[in-house]
């Protein structure tokens, strides 16, 4: 039996922030447009936008409009010069070969309003780059097939796994952006919440597919581009933002954006308060986010166990998101990868070799 105080606190807490969100967006015609808080400072312009970056205007709603101010429609640039105009900066090239970027059915953008290209985020020196994070870049190139791969930050890998990566991936592009130190006057105590924050910038500015560096796709992502917000569901109170694909100014990363504003949001916690936003958001909106229950986000961090000791049917799952926190189990080289004989090593050897089979007969398991 609930008390009464629990009963009124549920539709009370949800009246507020309806109200909330209904004050930051004007709904004019069925379309969402977000209304200023401040006026933009004068010294914004599509070229220099980190001049908006000040104690003063850090709101992330200001950062955006201002980096949105004046930019022509650029929907049929390259993205190489989309991510120039954009973002103010030229991309690099990385790869050791390039592949050339014609308008197959892939690109249609009649039919698909995802564009077909995937970004990463790198930021400092501690994050490993290993034999995982190549099997996740080479099943990028094997399944998604992208136009290019952007790494954005402020730092690389230096590993030799990376140098294979690069001279086998064509069509990777480091993005050099420098991190924030918070926002909104708010310090952010993870590198997580920073790359929260800069993912949906970038799908915000430039559209595509956002992964991070454990995830192993294992088929197109062609049915989910035809979406305009695409994220997995991981719990039932939560979603999972390691998967995103989203057209350039999609509303609902703008609305989720502006949730970063909230005195409410604590910036002590990894990132949590920031998915679990997602998921309220999700249900307020449904009409702008589609939400895949169990293809991108399954087995999730609850089931941790299915990555190490049991098989996982995974035939009707887009992408594998492995946990991170995890990686000691995790093959580190083809000779381990052979007879590892579990969910992880199915899924690694179907990049790596074309298909899930053994290859050794010594068997490797994930936990003694």
């Amino acid at each position: 039996m609930f008390s009464r105080k629990a009963a009124w606190s549920l539709p009370i807490g949800i009246t507020l922030l309806c109200v909330s969100l209904y004050l930051l967006i004007d709904i004019d015609a069925g379309k969402m447009s977000f209304l200023p808080m401040r006026q933009t400072p004068s010294t914004c312009s599509k070229d220099s936008w980190e001049a908006c970056i000040d104690v003063k205007f850090r709101d992330v709603s200001d950062v955006y409009a201002c980096r949105q101010q004046g930019t022509p429609d650029l929907s049929r640039l390259d993205f190489r010069e989309l991510i120039r105009l954009r973002g103010g900066v030229t991309p690099r090239l990385l790869s050791k070969r390039t592949r050339p970027v014609t308008a197959d059915a892939g690109n249609d953008r009649r039919k698909y309003v995802v564009p077909n290209v995937v970004h990463y985020i790198q930021f400092g020196n501690k994050m490993k780059f290993g034999f995982m994070q190549y099997i996740s870049y080479v099943s990028v190139h094997k399944f998604i097939k992208p136009d290019y791969i952007f790494v954005h930050g402020d730092t690389l890998p230096l590993s030799l796994w990376w140098k294979r990566t690069l001279a086998e991936v064509p069509n990777i592009y480091h993005v050099f952006v420098k991190g924030l130190p918070g926002v909104n006057g708010k310090k952010f105590f993870h590198p997580t919440q920073h790359s929260n924050l800069l993912r949906l910038y970038i799908l915000l500015d430039y559209g595509g597919i956002y992964l991070d560096h454990d995830v192993i796709v294992v088929k197109p992502f062609d049915t989910l581009r035809k979406y305009d917000f695409t994220i997995g569901r991981e719990v039932s109170f939560s979603l999972n933002n390691g998967i995103m694909l989203g057209r350039q100014g999609t509303p609902f990363a703008q609305i989720w954006l502006e949730t970063f504003r909230s005195p409410l949001l604590d910036m002590r916690y990894r990132g949590y308060e920031s998915v679990r936003m997602a998921h309220r958001l999700s249900e307020l909106f449904p009409h702008l986010v589609h939400v895949e229950n169990s293809s991108l986000a399954h087995p999730n961090y609850l089931q941790a166990e299915l990555f190490y000791r049991d098989h996982y049917n995974w035939s009707g799952n887009y992408a594998i998101h492995v946990m991170r926190e995890h990686t000691v189990r995790i093959p580190q080289d083809p000779t381990t990868l052979a007879g590892y004989d579990c969910l992880v090593g199915e899924v690694m050897r179907f990049v790596y070799y074309g298909d899930s089979k053994l290859r050794s007969n010594k068997r490797w398991k994930g936990m003694k």
